[in-house]
């Protein structure tokens, strides 16, 4: 019993690390997800005769570092472009 409860201490531990390790430093984020879709503008005889195309987005962010800053494939933006340090 113990061993068990151990168990699903040290999964959750893993999960929640997996979980939280991310970006970090000069992150930005974009929007790169659309969702299109159309709507009937106009009908005639029951039967729609022009339609509207709407683009709308959804939550899909992409995480990317900011103007100015770049990373060494970790995630972490810290190191600056153009820096002369």
């Amino acid at each position: 019993m113990k061993s068990s409860a151990l168990l699903c201490v040290f999964l959750a531990i893993a999960f929640i690390m997996a979980t939280t390790h991310g970006w970090s430093g000069h992150v930005c984020t974009r929007t790169v997800c659309y969702r299109t879709h159309r709507v009937c503008r106009y009908r005639w005889w029951g039967s729609c005769a022009s339609y509207k195309t709407s683009r709308r987005s959804y939550n899909c962010n992409q995480k990317y570092c900011c103007p100015g800053w770049r990373d060494m494939g970790n995630g972490n933006c810290t190191m600056r472009i153009g820096s002369k340090d």
